[in-house]
């Protein structure tokens, strides 16, 4: 995980991924332009306001977990609104929530964080 092998930047470009990726979903399930974010602006505050909560706001350790975090939660959430490929999206970032957090309290911060 590169929050845990101190490379903050790349960390925050991931994050950013998965958020970007909630906000596709979003936008898709909405009925907006999905491709390069041209939909996002025009959707509900109660849609973004999840994404918002995502943004890494400071590149030390906690700020980044934190924000991974919400990512994570606001693509389950959109997840969620999928209907039929619930079950499989669901099962992934289940996934991948479990690996990170496991990573997390397996490695003790580095250096600087």
């Amino acid at each position: 995980m590169c929050i845990e092998r101190g490379r903050p930047w790349e960390a925050e470009y991931w994050t950013s991924g998965v958020r970007d990726q909630a906000l596709a979903l979003a936008c898709l399930r909405l009925g907006r332009e999905a491709r390069h974010a041209r939909g996002a602006d025009t959707l509900p505050a109660d849609v973004t306001a999840p994404c918002a909560d995502a943004l890494v706001r400071a590149l030390d350790r906690a700020e980044m977990l934190r924000a991974l975090g919400q990512a994570i939660e606001a693509l389950r959430r959109e997840a969620a609104a999928m209907g039929e490929r619930r079950a499989q999206v669901e099962a992934a970032l289940g996934e991948l929530q479990s690996a990170a957090w496991a990573a997390v309290a397996a490695t003790p911060p580095a250096s600087g964080s």
